[in-house]
């Protein structure tokens, strides 16, 4: 089974759906080939295939989390290299209490997927598409940059084991387990 670890966004799905539009109708088809994405998460940790007992030691591990709620504020829009341009993404600011959560998320199962990366600089982000071509790297760049972010607040109460299945059409997701702030209710 194909796992990572996130937070999900669907609460600002309407307003990540208007930035998609607006980045598709700003890059004309000679510039760039991108294809939007259907779901929206921040992804904390990918941590790629593991047989069905790992799974459950997974999500045992996972269970011992402990976090408050907490928010992220995301109000750029980017790409990870202009040089290499294959996603463009919302994100925001380094995080503490992101970076806690990961932290944390990562001690509890690094022994379980050694393989697994630590993010030393993450910054939080949601991908809003993928790019399949970029020929004109600079005019879309330009393009880009005229996409202006209003500052959201994505309010974090849990987080979710995913499995992502990889099809022709683009990955599918479904939620493994979700794991609960101590002070989700509050």
């Amino acid at each position: 089974m194909r796992l990572f670890i996130g937070i999900d966004c669907e609460d600002l799905c309407d307003a990540f759906k208007g930035y998609q539009n607006k980045v598709l109708d700003s890059i004309d088809k000679d510039t760039a080939k991108l294809r939007p994405v259907g779901s929206f998460h921040i992804t904390l940790k990918f941590i790629g295939e593991v047989s069905e007992k790992g799974v459950v030691k997974i999500r045992e591990e996972l269970r011992e989390v402990r976090f408050d709620k907490f928010e992220i504020l995301l109000d750029r829009i980017g790409v990870f290299s202009p040089k290499s341009i294959n996603v463009v993404w919302i994100g925001g600011e380094k995080n503490a209490a992101l970076d806690r959560i990961n932290k944390d998320i990562e001690e509890k199962i690094s022994k379980l997927v050694p393989h697994m990366k630590s993010e030393r600089d993450f910054r939080p982000h949601v991908t809003l598409a993928r790019a399949k071509y970029v020929g004109d790297k600079k005019k879309f760049m330009e393009k880009l940059d005229n996409v202006k972010v209003a500052p959201m607040i994505l309010h974090v109460k849990s987080f979710k084991l995913y499995q992502s299945v990889l099809t022709s059409g683009g990955p599918i997701y479904s939620v493994v387990e979700e794991f609960t702030s101590s002070t989700a209710s509050s």
